[in-house]
């Protein structure tokens, strides 16, 4: 299951899991059974919309994560608009 050719390293991409969550994460690389990510987020509503929160609050999200393709229902680039609002959270740095 690979997310597209072109993906590169440091690529937003965007994974819907077993579990029900929306992952967003930066793309590091991947091999047959596994993506490696960094800096993963979930998705979440809340009363202002949607929101981010880091993926597992009890690590370093700047380490490399192992996301099993037997847990990936899809993947694929996440929305331009959705991805600077992730960057920009994740860097400090505000995109236009």
């Amino acid at each position: 299951m690979l997310i597209n050719k072109q993906t590169k390293e440091n690529d937003v991409i965007s994974f819907k899991i077993s579990s029900g969550e929306e992952i967003i994460a930066r793309y590091v690389r991947e091999d047959s059974d596994s993506f490696i990510i960094t800096k993963p987020s979930v998705l979440m509503m809340n009363q202002q919309g949607m929101g981010m929160a880091p993926y597992m609050f009890t690590v370093n999200p700047e380490k490399e994560y192992t996301i099993y393709k037997s847990a990936v229902i899809t993947s694929a680039p996440t929305d331009e608009e959705i991805a600077k609002q992730y960057l920009a959270k994740t860097s400090g740095i505000a995109l236009g």
